[in-house]
Protein backbone atom coordinates (compact mmCIF):
# COMPACT_ATOMS: atom_id res chain seq x y z
CA UNK A 1 0.00 0.00 0.00
CA UNK A 2 1.51 3.33 -1.01
CA UNK A 3 2.78 5.38 1.90
CA UNK A 4 2.08 2.64 4.47
CA UNK A 5 5.19 1.21 6.20
CA UNK A 6 5.13 -2.43 7.24
CA UNK A 7 6.79 -3.26 10.60
CA UNK A 8 8.75 -6.03 8.87
CA UNK A 9 10.52 -3.37 6.78
CA UNK A 10 11.86 -1.51 9.82
CA UNK A 11 15.62 -1.79 10.45
CA UNK A 12 16.70 -4.08 13.21
CA UNK A 13 17.17 -2.08 16.39
CA UNK A 14 19.87 -2.94 18.91
CA UNK A 15 18.20 -0.87 21.71
CA UNK A 16 14.72 -2.03 22.89
CA UNK A 17 13.99 1.27 24.66
CA UNK A 18 14.35 3.09 21.36
CA UNK A 19 12.37 0.54 19.35
CA UNK A 20 9.22 0.84 21.49
CA UNK A 21 8.43 4.54 20.79
CA UNK A 22 9.40 4.15 17.15
CA UNK A 23 6.99 1.21 16.75
CA UNK A 24 4.15 3.16 18.42
CA UNK A 25 4.72 6.13 16.10
CA UNK A 26 4.72 3.87 13.05
CA UNK A 27 1.44 2.17 14.01
CA UNK A 28 -0.22 5.52 14.76
CA UNK A 29 0.95 6.98 11.46
CA UNK A 30 -0.36 3.95 9.56
CA UNK A 31 -3.83 4.34 11.10
CA UNK A 32 -3.97 8.07 10.26
CA UNK A 33 -2.72 7.50 6.73
CA UNK A 34 -5.27 4.78 6.07
CA UNK A 35 -8.11 6.90 7.47
CA UNK A 36 -7.21 9.94 5.37
CA UNK A 37 -6.21 8.14 2.22
CA UNK A 38 -9.65 6.56 2.13
CA UNK A 39 -10.73 10.03 1.16
CA UNK A 40 -10.29 8.54 -2.29
CA UNK A 41 -13.83 7.19 -1.88
CA UNK A 42 -15.42 7.46 -5.30
CA UNK A 43 -18.36 9.86 -5.54
CA UNK A 44 -19.87 10.45 -9.00
CA UNK A 45 -20.70 14.10 -9.64
CA UNK A 46 -21.83 16.09 -12.63
CA UNK A 47 -19.80 19.26 -12.04
CA UNK A 48 -17.27 18.93 -14.83
CA UNK A 49 -15.86 22.39 -14.08
CA UNK A 50 -15.10 21.41 -10.47
CA UNK A 51 -13.22 18.31 -11.59
CA UNK A 52 -11.28 20.37 -14.11
CA UNK A 53 -10.31 22.81 -11.35
CA UNK A 54 -9.22 19.87 -9.15
CA UNK A 55 -7.06 18.42 -11.90
CA UNK A 56 -5.53 21.81 -12.47
CA UNK A 57 -4.61 22.12 -8.79
CA UNK A 58 -3.06 18.64 -8.58
CA UNK A 59 -2.55 16.02 -11.30
CA UNK A 60 -5.35 13.52 -11.24
CA UNK A 61 -3.03 10.76 -12.52
CA UNK A 62 -0.96 10.86 -9.33
CA UNK A 63 -3.97 10.33 -7.11
CA UNK A 64 -5.18 7.61 -9.43
CA UNK A 65 -2.02 5.63 -8.58
CA UNK A 66 -2.32 6.32 -4.85
CA UNK A 67 -5.96 5.35 -4.70
CA UNK A 68 -5.51 2.24 -6.83
CA UNK A 69 -3.01 0.99 -4.24
CA UNK A 70 -5.64 1.52 -1.57
CA UNK A 71 -8.55 0.16 -3.58
CA UNK A 72 -7.57 -2.25 -6.39
CA UNK A 73 -11.02 -1.86 -7.94
CA UNK A 74 -10.58 1.88 -8.35
CA UNK A 75 -10.91 2.99 -11.98
CA UNK A 76 -11.08 6.37 -13.72
CA UNK A 77 -14.17 6.12 -15.86
CA UNK A 78 -14.57 8.18 -19.00
CA UNK A 79 -18.28 8.30 -18.25
CA UNK A 80 -18.08 9.60 -14.70
CA UNK A 81 -16.44 12.45 -12.88
CA UNK A 82 -15.14 12.05 -9.37
CA UNK A 83 -14.45 14.33 -6.47
CA UNK A 84 -11.75 13.70 -3.86
CA UNK A 85 -12.93 14.53 -0.37
CA UNK A 86 -10.64 16.64 1.80
CA UNK A 87 -8.16 16.90 -1.04
CA UNK A 88 -5.89 19.57 0.55
CA UNK A 89 -5.95 17.86 3.94
CA UNK A 90 -5.17 14.49 2.42
CA UNK A 91 -2.18 15.83 0.43
CA UNK A 92 -0.71 17.64 3.46
CA UNK A 93 -1.10 14.68 5.83
CA UNK A 94 0.32 12.22 3.33
CA UNK A 95 3.61 14.03 2.83
CA UNK A 96 3.91 15.20 6.46
CA UNK A 97 3.63 11.69 7.91
CA UNK A 98 5.74 10.19 5.18
CA UNK A 99 8.64 12.62 5.85
CA UNK A 100 8.34 12.28 9.63
CA UNK A 101 8.49 8.49 9.41
CA UNK A 102 11.54 8.65 7.17
CA UNK A 103 13.38 10.80 9.72
CA UNK A 104 12.38 8.53 12.60
CA UNK A 105 13.55 5.43 10.79
CA UNK A 106 16.83 7.10 9.88
CA UNK A 107 17.40 8.05 13.52
CA UNK A 108 16.60 4.54 14.72
CA UNK A 109 18.93 2.99 12.18
CA UNK A 110 21.78 5.37 13.07
CA UNK A 111 21.32 4.79 16.78
CA UNK A 112 21.45 1.03 16.23
CA UNK A 113 24.61 1.28 14.07
CA UNK A 114 26.40 3.48 16.63
CA UNK A 115 25.88 1.06 19.47
CA UNK A 116 28.98 0.87 21.69
CA UNK A 117 30.04 -2.37 23.36
CA UNK A 118 30.19 -2.35 27.15
CA UNK A 119 33.58 -4.08 27.12
CA UNK A 120 36.63 -2.82 25.26
CA UNK A 121 39.44 -5.20 24.23
CA UNK A 122 43.04 -4.05 23.88
CA UNK A 123 43.20 -6.02 20.62
CA UNK A 124 40.84 -8.22 18.63
CA UNK A 125 43.44 -10.21 16.64
CA UNK A 126 46.58 -12.07 17.74
CA UNK A 127 49.17 -13.57 15.41
CA UNK A 128 51.19 -16.43 16.94
CA UNK A 129 53.60 -16.35 14.00
CA UNK A 130 55.41 -19.64 13.45
CA UNK A 131 54.81 -22.44 15.94
CA UNK A 132 56.08 -26.01 16.01
CA UNK A 133 53.34 -28.60 15.55
CA UNK A 134 55.16 -30.83 18.06
CA UNK A 135 55.69 -28.07 20.60
CA UNK A 136 52.33 -28.44 22.34
CA UNK A 137 49.39 -26.01 22.62
CA UNK A 138 50.00 -22.26 22.53
CA UNK A 139 47.88 -19.74 24.42
CA UNK A 140 47.11 -16.05 24.34
CA UNK A 141 45.04 -13.93 26.72
CA UNK A 142 42.88 -11.13 25.30
CA UNK A 143 42.49 -8.41 27.96
CA UNK A 144 39.36 -6.26 28.20
CA UNK A 145 37.97 -3.44 30.37
CA UNK A 146 34.36 -2.88 31.41
CA UNK A 147 33.60 0.61 30.07
CA UNK A 148 29.95 0.52 31.10
CA UNK A 149 28.23 1.68 34.28
CA UNK A 150 27.25 -1.73 35.65
CA UNK A 151 28.93 -5.12 36.14
CA UNK A 152 29.33 -7.31 33.06
CA UNK A 153 29.32 -11.10 33.05
CA UNK A 154 30.70 -13.26 30.24
CA UNK A 155 27.89 -15.64 29.34
CA UNK A 156 29.74 -17.79 26.82
CA UNK A 157 32.81 -18.01 24.57
CA UNK A 158 32.26 -20.14 21.48
CA UNK A 159 35.34 -21.34 19.54
CA UNK A 160 35.06 -21.92 15.79
CA UNK A 161 37.09 -25.14 15.99
CA UNK A 162 37.61 -27.98 18.43
CA UNK A 163 41.35 -27.31 18.16
CA UNK A 164 40.82 -24.06 20.09
CA UNK A 165 40.02 -24.15 23.81
CA UNK A 166 38.65 -20.97 25.42
CA UNK A 167 38.77 -19.78 29.00
CA UNK A 168 37.53 -16.52 30.51
CA UNK A 169 36.81 -14.48 33.63
CA UNK A 170 33.94 -16.27 35.35
CA UNK A 171 32.92 -13.63 37.89
CA UNK A 172 31.07 -10.42 36.95
CA UNK A 173 33.49 -7.62 36.06
CA UNK A 174 32.72 -4.31 37.84
CA UNK A 175 32.75 -1.01 35.89
CA UNK A 176 36.27 0.17 35.18
CA UNK A 177 37.78 -3.23 35.97
CA UNK A 178 39.32 -5.74 33.58
CA UNK A 179 38.97 -9.36 32.60
CA UNK A 180 40.36 -11.80 30.06
CA UNK A 181 39.44 -14.21 27.30
CA UNK A 182 42.10 -16.88 26.80
CA UNK A 183 42.49 -18.86 23.59
CA UNK A 184 44.58 -22.05 23.50
CA UNK A 185 45.38 -23.60 20.12
CA UNK A 186 46.67 -27.17 19.68
CA UNK A 187 48.82 -27.38 16.51
CA UNK A 188 49.42 -31.12 16.66
CA UNK A 189 48.72 -32.69 13.27
CA UNK A 190 47.65 -29.35 11.77
CA UNK A 191 50.55 -28.06 9.63
CA UNK A 192 50.01 -24.89 7.62
CA UNK A 193 48.22 -21.60 8.11
CA UNK A 194 45.34 -21.31 10.60
CA UNK A 195 42.81 -18.58 11.37
CA UNK A 196 40.30 -19.26 14.16
CA UNK A 197 37.70 -17.15 15.94
CA UNK A 198 36.10 -16.93 19.38
CA UNK A 199 32.62 -15.43 19.75
CA UNK A 200 32.19 -13.69 23.11
CA UNK A 201 28.66 -13.10 24.46
CA UNK A 202 27.97 -10.95 27.54
CA UNK A 203 24.86 -10.07 29.53
CA UNK A 204 25.29 -6.38 28.63
CA UNK A 205 25.30 -6.46 24.84
CA UNK A 206 23.05 -8.19 22.34
CA UNK A 207 25.84 -8.12 19.74
CA UNK A 208 28.72 -10.52 20.51
CA UNK A 209 32.40 -9.66 20.15
CA UNK A 210 34.49 -11.78 17.76
CA UNK A 211 38.16 -12.39 18.61
CA UNK A 212 40.65 -13.92 16.18
CA UNK A 213 43.86 -15.97 16.47
CA UNK A 214 46.09 -16.93 13.55
CA UNK A 215 49.52 -18.28 12.76
CA UNK A 216 51.55 -20.82 10.82
CA UNK A 217 52.13 -24.37 12.07
CA UNK A 218 55.48 -25.75 10.90
CA UNK A 219 57.60 -28.83 11.19
CA UNK A 220 60.48 -28.48 13.65
CA UNK A 221 63.15 -28.23 10.94
CA UNK A 222 61.15 -25.63 8.99
CA UNK A 223 60.59 -23.57 12.12
CA UNK A 224 64.30 -23.62 12.94
CA UNK A 225 65.12 -22.41 9.42
CA UNK A 226 62.56 -19.60 9.49
CA UNK A 227 63.64 -18.47 12.97
CA UNK A 228 66.96 -17.34 11.47
CA UNK A 229 65.16 -14.46 9.73
CA UNK A 230 65.24 -12.09 12.69
CA UNK A 231 65.31 -8.74 10.90
CA UNK A 232 61.82 -7.68 9.70
CA UNK A 233 61.34 -5.13 6.93
CA UNK A 234 57.60 -5.07 6.46
CA UNK A 235 56.53 -8.46 5.15
CA UNK A 236 60.13 -9.21 4.24
CA UNK A 237 62.26 -10.94 6.85
CA UNK A 238 66.05 -10.97 6.53
CA UNK A 239 68.82 -12.54 8.56
CA UNK A 240 70.47 -9.11 8.90
CA UNK A 241 69.55 -5.58 7.89
CA UNK A 242 72.80 -5.24 5.92
CA UNK A 243 74.51 -7.19 3.15
CA UNK A 244 78.24 -7.85 3.51
CA UNK A 245 79.86 -8.60 0.16
CA UNK A 246 83.17 -9.51 1.78
CA UNK A 247 86.24 -9.12 -0.43
CA UNK A 248 85.54 -7.47 -3.78
CA UNK A 249 88.29 -7.13 -6.37
CA UNK A 250 88.84 -3.87 -8.19
CA UNK A 251 88.17 -5.19 -11.67
CA UNK A 252 85.58 -4.43 -14.32
CA UNK A 253 83.15 -7.21 -13.56
CA UNK A 254 80.46 -7.85 -11.01
CA UNK A 255 81.08 -9.75 -7.80
CA UNK A 256 77.85 -11.58 -6.96
CA UNK A 257 76.51 -12.54 -3.52
CA UNK A 258 73.08 -13.89 -2.58
CA UNK A 259 71.28 -13.23 0.69
CA UNK A 260 68.31 -15.31 1.97
CA UNK A 261 64.89 -13.68 2.14
CA UNK A 262 61.58 -14.76 3.64
CA UNK A 263 58.06 -13.38 3.09
CA UNK A 264 56.39 -13.52 6.50
CA UNK A 265 53.24 -11.71 5.36
CA UNK A 266 49.92 -12.99 4.08
CA UNK A 267 50.18 -11.47 0.59
CA UNK A 268 52.70 -11.85 -2.25
CA UNK A 269 55.38 -9.14 -2.40
CA UNK A 270 56.71 -8.01 -5.80
CA UNK A 271 60.13 -6.40 -6.37
CA UNK A 272 59.74 -3.20 -8.43
CA UNK A 273 63.12 -1.46 -8.65
CA UNK A 274 66.33 -0.56 -6.81
CA UNK A 275 67.72 2.91 -6.21
CA UNK A 276 71.42 3.22 -5.42
CA UNK A 277 74.89 3.76 -6.90
CA UNK A 278 75.51 2.59 -10.47
CA UNK A 279 78.15 0.07 -9.40
CA UNK A 280 75.55 -1.91 -7.40
CA UNK A 281 72.73 -3.87 -9.02
CA UNK A 282 69.98 -5.84 -7.30
CA UNK A 283 67.83 -8.81 -8.27
CA UNK A 284 65.12 -10.54 -6.23
CA UNK A 285 64.46 -14.21 -6.91
CA UNK A 286 61.65 -14.84 -7.52
CA UNK A 287 60.54 -11.29 -8.41
CA UNK A 288 57.17 -11.99 -6.79
CA UNK A 289 57.61 -13.87 -3.52
CA UNK A 290 54.51 -15.76 -2.30
CA UNK A 291 53.49 -15.54 1.36
CA UNK A 292 55.31 -17.89 3.75
CA UNK A 293 57.97 -18.60 1.12
CA UNK A 294 61.74 -18.13 0.92
CA UNK A 295 63.65 -16.33 -1.80
CA UNK A 296 66.95 -14.56 -2.41
CA UNK A 297 68.25 -11.03 -2.83
CA UNK A 298 71.12 -11.05 -5.30
CA UNK A 299 73.64 -8.18 -5.08
CA UNK A 300 76.04 -7.47 -7.97
CA UNK A 301 78.99 -5.18 -7.13
CA UNK A 302 81.42 -3.69 -9.66
CA UNK A 303 84.71 -3.07 -7.85
CA UNK A 304 86.43 -1.22 -10.69
CA UNK A 305 83.60 1.30 -11.00
CA UNK A 306 83.59 1.82 -7.23
CA UNK A 307 87.26 2.93 -7.54
CA UNK A 308 88.19 2.75 -3.86
CA UNK A 309 90.29 0.68 -1.48
CA UNK A 310 89.45 -1.03 1.75
CA UNK A 311 86.22 -1.14 3.69
CA UNK A 312 83.34 0.71 1.97
CA UNK A 313 79.63 1.10 2.74
CA UNK A 314 76.73 2.12 0.48
CA UNK A 315 72.99 2.40 0.95
CA UNK A 316 70.45 1.00 -1.50
CA UNK A 317 66.64 1.38 -1.50
CA UNK A 318 64.67 -1.65 -2.67
CA UNK A 319 61.16 -0.71 -3.86
CA UNK A 320 58.35 -3.28 -3.57
CA UNK A 321 54.55 -3.36 -3.44
CA UNK A 322 54.67 -4.38 0.21
CA UNK A 323 51.87 -2.49 1.96
CA UNK A 324 53.65 -2.61 5.33
CA UNK A 325 57.01 -1.22 4.08
CA UNK A 326 57.20 -0.46 0.34
CA UNK A 327 60.79 0.87 0.43
CA UNK A 328 63.45 -1.16 2.22
CA UNK A 329 66.74 0.64 2.93
CA UNK A 330 69.70 -1.72 3.18
CA UNK A 331 73.41 -1.05 3.73
CA UNK A 332 75.87 -2.90 1.49
CA UNK A 333 79.41 -3.43 2.79
CA UNK A 334 82.45 -4.43 0.76
CA UNK A 335 86.23 -4.57 1.19
CA UNK A 336 88.00 -3.65 -2.04
CA UNK A 337 91.44 -4.89 -3.06
CA UNK A 338 93.45 -5.07 -6.28
CA UNK A 339 93.26 -8.30 -8.22
CA UNK A 340 96.49 -9.88 -9.43
CA UNK A 341 96.54 -12.67 -12.01
CA UNK A 342 98.50 -15.83 -11.39
CA UNK A 343 102.22 -15.04 -11.72
CA UNK A 344 105.18 -17.28 -12.48
CA UNK A 345 108.10 -17.70 -10.07
CA UNK A 346 110.25 -15.38 -12.16
CA UNK A 347 107.55 -12.70 -12.17
CA UNK A 348 107.15 -12.94 -8.40
CA UNK A 349 110.89 -12.57 -7.91
CA UNK A 350 110.81 -9.30 -9.85
CA UNK A 351 107.68 -7.97 -8.09
CA UNK A 352 107.65 -5.34 -5.31
CA UNK A 353 107.45 -6.53 -1.71
CA UNK A 354 106.10 -4.40 1.15
CA UNK A 355 107.68 -4.94 4.55
CA UNK A 356 106.34 -3.12 7.62
CA UNK A 357 108.91 -2.63 10.35
CA UNK A 358 106.97 -2.72 13.59
CA UNK A 359 103.52 -3.81 12.44
CA UNK A 360 102.32 -4.07 16.04
CA UNK A 361 102.99 -1.68 18.93
CA UNK A 362 101.63 -0.46 22.27
CA UNK A 363 101.10 3.21 23.06
CA UNK A 364 100.82 2.44 26.78
CA UNK A 365 98.90 4.80 29.06
CA UNK A 366 97.83 8.03 27.41
CA UNK A 367 95.73 11.03 28.44
CA UNK A 368 92.17 11.37 27.16
CA UNK A 369 92.56 14.81 25.58
CA UNK A 370 96.07 14.53 24.16
CA UNK A 371 96.97 12.97 20.80
CA UNK A 372 99.32 9.98 20.83
CA UNK A 373 101.76 9.57 17.92
CA UNK A 374 103.81 6.67 16.63
CA UNK A 375 106.01 6.26 13.54
CA UNK A 376 106.16 3.04 11.52
CA UNK A 377 108.73 2.38 8.78
CA UNK A 378 107.71 0.92 5.40
CA UNK A 379 110.34 -0.69 3.14
CA UNK A 380 110.33 -2.11 -0.37
CA UNK A 381 112.13 -5.47 -0.27
CA UNK A 382 111.24 -6.29 -3.88
CA UNK A 383 112.91 -5.80 -7.25
CA UNK A 384 110.48 -3.25 -8.74
CA UNK A 385 108.78 -0.02 -7.69
CA UNK A 386 106.36 -0.29 -4.74
CA UNK A 387 103.23 1.88 -4.80
CA UNK A 388 101.19 2.62 -1.67
CA UNK A 389 97.64 2.88 -3.03
CA UNK A 390 95.78 3.67 0.19
CA UNK A 391 96.14 3.83 3.96
CA UNK A 392 92.86 3.14 5.78
CA UNK A 393 92.39 3.33 9.57
CA UNK A 394 89.51 1.44 11.15
CA UNK A 395 88.42 4.46 13.19
CA UNK A 396 87.85 8.17 12.60
CA UNK A 397 89.92 8.75 15.70
CA UNK A 398 93.03 7.82 13.68
CA UNK A 399 94.79 9.95 11.08
CA UNK A 400 98.01 9.17 9.17
CA UNK A 401 100.86 11.00 7.43
CA UNK A 402 102.77 9.05 4.77
CA UNK A 403 106.18 10.40 3.72
CA UNK A 404 106.07 8.88 0.21
CA UNK A 405 103.68 6.76 -1.85
CA UNK A 406 106.38 5.50 -4.25
CA UNK A 407 109.31 3.41 -3.00
CA UNK A 408 112.13 2.15 -5.17
CA UNK A 409 113.64 -1.27 -4.44
CA UNK A 410 115.33 -1.10 -1.00
CA UNK A 411 113.87 2.33 -0.24
CA UNK A 412 112.10 3.20 3.03
CA UNK A 413 109.37 5.67 3.99
CA UNK A 414 107.83 6.64 7.31
CA UNK A 415 104.16 6.41 8.23
CA UNK A 416 103.11 8.47 11.25
CA UNK A 417 99.97 7.27 13.04
CA UNK A 418 98.09 9.86 15.17
CA UNK A 419 95.53 8.57 17.66
CA UNK A 420 92.99 11.01 19.14
CA UNK A 421 91.58 9.41 22.34
CA UNK A 422 88.97 12.11 23.04
CA UNK A 423 85.75 10.72 24.58
CA UNK A 424 87.42 7.32 25.06
CA UNK A 425 88.50 5.58 28.24
CA UNK A 426 90.20 2.32 29.09
CA UNK A 427 91.76 -0.23 26.77
CA UNK A 428 91.70 0.60 23.06
CA UNK A 429 92.60 -1.71 20.17
CA UNK A 430 92.93 -0.10 16.73
CA UNK A 431 94.33 -0.91 13.31
CA UNK A 432 95.51 0.63 10.05
CA UNK A 433 95.49 -1.24 6.71
CA UNK A 434 98.00 -0.45 3.95
CA UNK A 435 97.02 -1.29 0.35
CA UNK A 436 99.89 -1.62 -2.14
CA UNK A 437 100.85 -3.26 -5.43
CA UNK A 438 102.62 -6.11 -3.64
CA UNK A 439 101.01 -9.06 -5.52
CA UNK A 440 101.50 -11.52 -2.68
CA UNK A 441 100.29 -9.26 0.15
CA UNK A 442 98.26 -6.40 -1.34
CA UNK A 443 96.63 -5.59 2.04
CA UNK A 444 98.72 -5.53 5.23
CA UNK A 445 97.57 -4.52 8.70
CA UNK A 446 99.19 -2.51 11.47
CA UNK A 447 97.69 -2.98 14.96
CA UNK A 448 98.25 -1.10 18.21
CA UNK A 449 96.93 -0.90 21.76
CA UNK A 450 96.50 1.96 24.19
CA UNK A 451 95.07 2.58 27.65
CA UNK A 452 93.25 5.91 27.91
CA UNK A 453 93.13 7.74 31.24
CA UNK A 454 91.41 10.97 32.23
Amino acid sequence: MAGIIAPSKLPRCGRPLLCIPVSILVMTANIVLKRNLHACAINPIHDAEGVTDLARRFPLGLWEGVCRDLEPSFEISTYHKYSFINFARMKTLFFTYRNALALLLLFASAASGQHIQSIRFQELVHDFGYIDQHGGPVSYSFQFVNTGDKPVRIISVQASCGCTTPDWTRDPVPPGKGGFIQASYDPKGRPGYFNKSLTVTTDADATPVVLQIKGQVSMGSELAAVSEFRSPMGSWKLKTTSFNMGKVYRKDEFTVREFPLYNGGERPVTFLKMEGPSYIKTEVLPPTLPPRAQGKVRILYNGAERDAYGFQSDRIDIHTDDEDMPVKSITVYATLEDHFPVMSREELQRAPVLRILGSSFDLGKIKQYKDARHVVTLRNDGKSRLTINAVQPNCRCISTELASKELKPGEEATLEIIFNPEDRLGTQQKSVVIYSNDPQSPAQRITFNAYVEK
